[in-house]
């Protein structure tokens, strides 16, 4: 293949990704992102965790590691996992990343808070600690 050829694929290759991309909801930077191996390997368990629900230690170990990650698309993951558990005793660990820098950190701990609080704990002191941030 000339590399004029060459040329012609990546063009091609770029305009797909640039129309399929957002249609199948994952933004172009995320795909162009070079994640390193032990970063994908750790997503990939941590979704694997949310998706058994935290069913042995081990897995939820996972997700309370990945609360501590300075990576925000894994404390992401980490904490709308956590919510999804429905545990009211994670409720204090979700609450710490309502203090998180990123925006969308904080915005699935606010999620995750009311999540962990479907099946106990104190909901009114969940909220007077939401509305003071």
């Amino acid at each position: 293949m000339s590399s004029w050829s060459n040329q012609i694929v990546r063009v091609f290759i770029a305009f797909v990704l640039s129309a399929v991309a957002p249609a199948i909801g994952m933004p172009i930077e995320s795909a162009a992102q070079n994640s390193s191996a032990a970063t994908l390997t750790f997503r990939q368990a941590m979704l694997a965790a949310e998706d058994s629900r935290a069913a042995d230690p081990v897995s939820l170990a996972t997700l309370l590691t990945g609360i501590e990650s300075p990576n925000e698309e894994i404390q992401q993951i980490a904490v709308r996992a956590l919510g999804r558990l429905e545990r009211f005793n994670m409720s204090d660990r979700i609450a710490r990343l309502l203090e998180a820098d990123q925006p969308a950190v904080r915005r699935e701990a606010v999620n995750a808070l009311g999540q962990s609080l479907q099946r106990g704990g104190d909901p009114l002191a969940s909220l007077s600690l939401i509305l003071s941030r």
